[in-house]
């Protein structure tokens, strides 16, 4: 959880800052190059401080465990509980970089104006912040896999609301990015968990106990989001007829408006669907892990 909440405030604070400290230089191109290098700066800075800084809080050796190619694919292949939580944090990971990708768009063209931004993404990305922190608490009470639901749930009616509201109501449609923020913040904490229990499941049905492969594979996909998403974005503009600095015709705001919210909210009812299937519950979780214990000799 905590890696999640601090990932989203240190988003936070480059989303409600950028634009800011762009409007501080002569002009919007040396703003973004010069912003940029700063975050950059600041990135490897930390990861530096990061690097050096740290020690292992264990003494003993550990020896790493390499997997070949058929390892990999096996761990992927026989674990359908890992297949299902992949696709449905791909699908947080696919919509939400897609919405970020969109929303300086929409703030600019559909709201038409720029002071939207930071005030969008701040709304945005604090109550993912909330979200996240509320995750393990709602969880504990509805079960990851509902939890995961409810989240994506709160996700899709915030933003089919927002589709028909009018342009005009900036209060409704920030509480609206609001709600929908919040149960994204669950659903990603949420996902990432269940990807955690996929590893014992995994360990429990082959021998192997891959958590290496899991969260590596986690952050590929994370990435992977982003760049499809980002593909996505700039050929639906495209195909919209979005162009640039210019007022957009009214096809190209319906494409804009569509990549923040119905596209996005398609994505997540697919991930949805394919939760409903999601083997693994609480107590067969710990059926589980007992079993493991037995084995260990624990």
């Amino acid at each position: 959880m905590f890696k999640q909440v601090f990932h989203y405030l240190a988003v936070v604070t480059i989303g409600v800052a950028a634009k800011p400290l762009v409007s501080l230089f002569p002009d919007e191109k040396t703003g973004f190059q010069m912003v940029v290098i700063i975050f950059a700066v600041a990135a490897v800075i930390a990861l530096w401080t990061t690097f050096f800084s740290y020690r292992e809080k264990s003494v003993e050796l550990v020896h790493a465990v390499k997997y070949g190619i058929r390892d990999v694919y096996k761990i992927f292949f026989y674990n359908r509980p890992l297949q299902i939580a992949f696709s449905a944090y791909f699908a947080v990971a696919l919509s939400g970089a897609m919405q970020w990708s969109a929303a300086i768009y929409y703030c600019k063209y559909n709201l038409q104006s720029e002071k939207y931004i930071p005030i969008l993404l701040g709304v945005t990305l604090v109550s993912i912040l909330i979200g996240s922190a509320l995750s393990p608490l709602v969880a504990s009470r509805l079960g990851k896999r509902r939890t995961y639901i409810f989240g994506v749930g709160l996700f899709c009616i915030g933003y089919t609301t927002m589709f028909f509201l009018p342009y005009s109501r900036i209060p409704f449609i920030m509480a609206c990015a609001m709600l929908s923020s919040l149960g994204t913040g669950i659903a990603n904490v949420v996902a990432l968990s269940m990807m955690a229990d996929t590893v014992e499941y995994n360990e429990w049905k082959t021998g192997i106990r891959p958590e290496g492969v899991v969260f590596s594979s986690a952050t590929l996909t994370l990435k992977m989001g982003g760049a499809l998403s980002s593909a996505i974005a700039g050929y639906l503009l495209t195909a919209m007829g979005y162009v640039p600095n210019v007022e957009q015709t009214a096809t190209a705001l319906m494409g804009i408006l569509l990549l923040v919210t119905l596209i996005p909210v398609g994505i997540k009812l697919c991930a949805i669907t394919l939760m409903y299937f999601y083997p693994l519950d609480e107590a067969t979780h710990a059926s589980i892990l007992l079993d493991l214990k037995k084995r260990n000799g624990q």
